[in-house]
């Protein structure tokens, strides 16, 4: 799940840049590009809790309760 999220995440990224990069290429201030980014910035940067919330919503509780247990014991692993 967290590869799926994690490339869907690159490419929300990857999108909002690019217009960036167009609205910078127009002509448009740096203050003017943040004020009209503004929203997808803020999306792109909950896209992975918005992204495992809908997942985890979705899936049958037995499910979800296995992939939690997996990722605590994964993240004491990261942490020794």
């Amino acid at each position: 799940m967290a590869p799926l999220a994690s490339a869907l995440h690159e490419q929300l990224r990857d999108a909002v840049d690019r217009k960036r990069s167009v609205l910078k290429e127009i002509g448009m201030s740096d203050d003017q590009i943040n004020k009209d980014c503004e929203v997808e910035d803020q999306f792109v940067e909950k896209w992975t809790l918005l992204f495992t919330g809908t997942i985890m919503s979705c899936i049958p509780k037995s499910m979800a309760k296995k992939i939690i247990k997996k990722n605590l014991i994964n993240k004491g692993k990261k942490n020794d």
